[in-house]
């Protein structure tokens, strides 16, 4: 199945905050700076998100795959 951009980019940011919410705490995800980083090259869209005090969750999808995460403490 074949999805839109815009509904991927729609996963990504509930996604995000679900894995930060688990991970991090519910005020984590709560402040956390969504889309700080976007890019798109048409065929797979990345999102980076700032958790503060944490580090940055960087998130990948496509239309075609499922959603990726990696975290970068700092």
């Amino acid at each position: 199945m074949v999805k839109s951009m815009e509904k991927v980019e729609d996963e990504i940011y509930n996604r995000q905050y679900q894995w930060i919410k688990d991970n991090k705490g519910r005020e984590a995800a709560e402040k956390a700076n969504y889309g700080w980083g976007v890019d798109t090259t048409g065929k797979e869209l990345v999102v980076e998100t700032k958790i503060y005090g944490h580090g940055v969750l960087t998130s990948r999808g496509s239309s075609k795959e499922d959603i990726s995460h990696n975290f970068e403490p700092f």
